[in-house]
């Protein structure tokens, strides 16, 4: 496995976590928010699974690639249960119309989407 590409996966998923940031600072429209976190997290997982040299699911499925990664029984959890909360928000993100998100599930998508990263940097080490 190369490790450029678990490279570009982290700056990949970096980059979305500062568009979530700057989503919620600057535009206030939180379905960008709420996408980029999903977003963010996607790749961290992705380039964890690259890492730990396995080949993902071509899904989007928080929930289904924090199952591929090598993680602590706790750490699998959390990631699992991020995953799930946010999944269920993202697929209404994704399309105009679905626009009703409030600031208080944008904060909590944010804190969920820095506590994935934080646990998913921990085993890039």
């Amino acid at each position: 496995m190369k490790k450029n590409e678990v490279q570009m996966w982290m700056e990949y998923a970096l980059q979305d976590m500062k568009l979530a940031e700057i989503s919620y600072r600057q535009t206030k429209f939180f379905p960008y928010v709420i996408f980029h976190c999903h977003e963010a997290v996607e790749k961290y997982l992705k380039g964890l699974i690259r890492m730990q040299g396995n080949d993902f699911p071509y899904v989007h499925l928080l929930d289904l690639l924090s199952d591929a990664v090598q993680v602590s029984p706790d750490d699998q959890l959390s990631l699992s249960n991020i995953g799930i909360a946010l999944d269920e928000l993202f697929r209404y993100s994704r399309y105009p119309g679905n626009d009703e998100f409030t600031e208080d599930q944008a904060i909590e998508v944010l804190k969920k989407a820095k506590e994935a990263e934080k646990i998913i940097l921990k085993y890039m080490e």
